[in-house]
């Protein structure tokens, strides 16, 4: 009967997923239904995960990401605009840079955990036009990444400024849905095996 315990528990100890990283180059993105190639629903890693990008949120443009030069940018230069996981992950890093215009005063980056409450931030202050930064910033729980900046021309006449933002490279680990976390599935097995010690000896006095 204790055999078959610890079977159990070492079948249970192999099958707990293990998290890995994973990164977003923004080579393969799908296009939404009747868009023009410049609203992008979402970008797929190579391993499956799916990020989820945001479009549409203000009227007077048809707002969103399109692929540009190695990467994503805004498009109509939008602020706010956003990269959503499927679930919290942990954040390791990206790659961003501001295009076209030189006047930008400083990139925003806001995180958000599931329930869109704001976790943290990182901010470029003087970008080079045209430069990729690479951030690295270890963050757990980000559900959500949200590109702002502060500078950037009234384009458009509609009363905001605009600036074009580009990223690629995101790279995070996705957190495995476990019912049993592996610390407890280890002293589960530990104890099955000190079960069949203890039987040994049980049997032999």
């Amino acid at each position: 009967m204790l055999k078959k315990i610890l079977g159990g528990l070492l079948i249970t100890l192999l099958s707990v997923p293990i998290a890995n990283a994973s990164i977003i180059i923004f080579d393969n993105v799908t296009v939404l239904a009747g868009g023009d190639g410049h609203q992008l629903s979402h970008a797929t890693s190579s391993d499956g995960y799916r990020l989820n990008l945001s479009h549409n949120l203000y009227a007077e443009n048809p707002d969103g990401w399109y692929r540009a030069g190695g990467g994503v940018s805004n498009w109509f230069g939008e602020h706010n605009e956003y990269f959503e996981f499927e679930n919290e992950v942990t954040l390791n890093s990206f790659d961003i840079m501001s295009r076209y215009f030189d006047d930008l005063s400083s990139m925003i980056i806001r995180f958000y955990d599931d329930t869109l409450s704001l976790i943290g931030s990182e901010t470029i202050d003087s970008p080079v036009n045209n430069d990729w930064h690479s951030i690295t910033t270890v963050r757990t729980g980000v559900f959500r990444m949200e590109f702002d900046f502060v500078g950037g021309r009234n384009t458009y006449g509609l009363g905001r400024t605009h600036q074009w933002l580009g990223v690629n490279n995101v790279d995070f680990t996705a957190s495995p849905s476990i019912s049993v976390p592996e610390p407890i599935t280890l002293t589960l097995f530990g104890i099955g095996i000190a079960g069949i010690g203890f039987a040994r000896k049980a049997n032999k006095s």
